[in-house]
């Protein structure tokens, strides 16, 4: 008894005050020339889970809470700015954990996909992923409200038993989506390949391992040839090469790139025709919702206090 209390005590002293530090850390923030970021200043974006760039709207990123909160899909600019906000009504919705915009089964058509893919305690059989047109704001409006009532449902179970996700992404080449696992000890890639079925089950397909722990959150470029998948403390990139298939480049070493502390950072996205991205996070013991853009993958700036070895083995072909 004696023992066990010594080696709590013992780790209450190495933890507390890094704990701590991190906090001050986050709540005020150091960042440098090639970042930017400002407040969100909707309130009610507090548990922000998912982040995509707007196809159809210019300077419009989507986002929204994680749960059951995840009904609602939020608009803002890229200053952090409130746009509006649109109500999935779909009761069926347990927990939203990212979001996709890309190409659908209409050409020319710009879609958002809602993810419903959380589940932490491994009860949930079948997952969703909620798909319809993104909808268009009206330069200049007044934030709007509205309700979205017509969606397809993509159903989907994983192939080898009941996973927790948190990270959607869509290549916009081949249409293909694509599902990363999250408490797995490396990390379980999944595709569901174009064309998705809505009128039964789609089983995904087991791709490969990331040699990664809780991944959050990832994104394509909309030209699909950049690649970046965000854990809690770092943020990944890869280059796609022509006509490659997104598997075969998460085969190779991905390259750390910028990243500063966030508090429970779950969200990114590749900037709207820009080389950038941006990030932002729940809301955490008074530390408000930021969005963070970083204006290009630079490798050599990251936090270290957060800083997760690199890859350090390529993966199996």
């Amino acid at each position: 008894m004696i023992r066990m209390i010594k080696y709590f005590i013992a780790i209450s002293v190495v933890f507390i005050p890094m704990i701590a530090l991190l906090y001050i850390l986050a709540l005020f923030p150091q960042f440098d020339e090639n970042t930017d970021s400002s407040l969100i200043e909707n309130p009610a974006i507090n548990q922000a889970s998912g982040l995509a760039s707007s196809l159809k709207n210019s300077d419009i990123l989507w986002t929204h809470n994680d749960k059951t909160w995840g009904k609602v899909l939020f608009a803002l600019d890229t200053h952090g700015k409130n746009r509006g906000e649109f109500y999935v009504d779909n009761e069926f919705i347990i927990d939203s954990e990212d979001v996709a915009v890309g190409p659908g089964p209409v050409p020319g058509e710009s879609y958002i996909y809602l993810a419903d893919i959380g589940d932490n305690d491994r009860r949930r059989d079948i997952k969703s992923i909620i798909r319809f047109p993104e909808p268009v704001l009206i330069p200049g409006a007044t934030a709007i409200r509205d309700t979205i009532r017509h969606f397809d449902v993509i159903d989907f179970a994983f192939p080898d038993g009941r996973r927790d996700a948190e990270t959607l992404m869509l290549d916009p080449l081949s249409r293909d989506l694509f599902i990363i696992s999250k408490r797995d000890e490396d990390a379980r890639v999944y595709k569901l390949p174009f064309p998705q079925k809505t009128d039964k089950l789609n089983i995904a397909v087991f791709l490969l391992e990331l040699p990664m722990s809780l991944v959050v959150a990832g994104d394509i470029s909309a030209d699909g040839s950049g690649i970046l998948i965000k854990t809690y403390g770092s943020v990944y990139y890869w280059r796609r090469h022509d006509n490659e298939a997104i598997e075969n480049a998460l085969r190779r070493t991905g390259e750390k790139t910028s990243y500063y502390l966030e508090p429970q950072g779950e969200a990114i996205c590749w900037a709207q025709n820009q080389p950038g991205y941006f990030t932002t996070s729940e809301e955490l013991l008074k530390i408000p919702c930021r969005l963070v853009y970083y204006k290009n993958y630079r490798r050599d700036r990251f936090n270290k206090l957060t800083h997760l070895a690199p890859l350090q083995r390529p993966l199996a072909e």
